[in-house]
């Protein structure tokens, strides 16, 4: 069983290198470098929303909106009946009124949920550039992708269009 000890960091060493071969940072090298996501660091303020709005007997609460001077954070939570066994998680498609001048980008900075019978989940997005400083403006939620994971492969389970609007007011 000698030659069987050998060939395992032969192995590894190929797990490795194959999985650094699929990571690849550009496809086309000629293509611009994209811009990173500005990283939310130095806080300004934190206004408490708590407001919940209910679209076709669906109901979404806005939490909080965090300002940063590089970007914001909103928070909400979300609450529906598990449908089947699977397990799906909460994708928010987030748009502004008025319109800002120049498309904002936003990602998720993750959230958490869960539960047996009741999914309840709390999930931020972060939003740059900042929303602005001083003029009321409204988040409005287009809609609430349910994606499910199975079998390495992520899938849509539900959409639920809607148009949850949260009015935001600055003191």
């Amino acid at each position: 069983m000698r030659w069987l000890r050998s060939l395992r960091p032969l192995r590894a060493e190929r797990t490795w290198r194959a999985s650094l071969s699929r990571t690849t940072f550009r496809r086309d090298p000629s293509a611009p470098v994209p811009v990173p996501l500005p990283t939310p660091r130095e806080l300004v303020d934190v206004l408490g929303v708590g407001r919940t709005e209910i679209v076709e007997g669906r109901a979404l609460t806005l939490l909080s909106l965090e300002r940063y001077r590089e970007s914001d954070v909103v928070t909400f939570r979300i609450a529906r009946m598990r449908e089947g066994r699977t397990f799906a998680s909460p994708e928010l498609r987030i748009a502004f009124e008025p319109a800002p001048e120049s498309e904002p980008r936003v990602w998720s900075m993750g959230g958490s949920g869960g539960g047996s019978e009741e999914l309840v989940w709390r999930i931020s997005y972060a939003i740059a550039p900042p929303t602005p400083r001083g003029s009321a403006f409204t988040v409005v939620v287009t809609a609430i992708e349910w994606h499910a994971h199975e079998g390495g492969q992520r899938r849509i389970e539900s959409v639920e269009p809607g148009a949850w609007r949260f009015a935001i007011i600055p003191p």
